[in-house]
């Protein structure tokens, strides 16, 4: 599926997602990665069972009011100490298919929201 749209705040543009592929700013990625206004880089997490709390306390660290976690092509649940962790740490947490966290991070993006999108392919 193709997105398009007009960024204001951030460099990354998610111009589209398929399975097992993701497209920023015209160009192709096939690992996981993590997009910030600030930043984009390869994201070694290749399953939704790998992201553990410390994984959660570690994307934190970079201080987004939002962390969008995209589970690849299905829907995942994420446990309560995931939730917990994001209730106190007063943060955000979205987890969704990848597909659906592309369109989110650019809504956001484009509204100038500092978020986090841990994306995974």
């Amino acid at each position: 599926m193709k997105f398009s749209q007009e960024f204001l705040d951030s460099p990354w543009r998610i111009d589209r997602y398929e399975s097992g592929e993701i497209f920023l700013n015209q160009k192709s990625y096939k690992n996981s990665v993590l997009i910030h206004k600030d930043f984009m880089e390869a994201w070694s997490i290749q399953s939704f069972d790998q992201v553990t709390l410390e994984i959660l306390k570690n994307l934190n660290q970079r201080n987004p009011e939002v962390i969008l976690i995209g589970t690849g092509d299905q829907i995942i649940l994420p446990s309560r100490e995931l939730l917990n962790f994001a209730q106190v740490a007063q943060i955000g947490l979205e987890i969704m298919p990848t597909r659906q966290a592309c369109r989110t991070y650019n809504l956001m993006a484009q509204d100038g929201r500092n978020v986090l999108a841990a994306l995974i392919v």
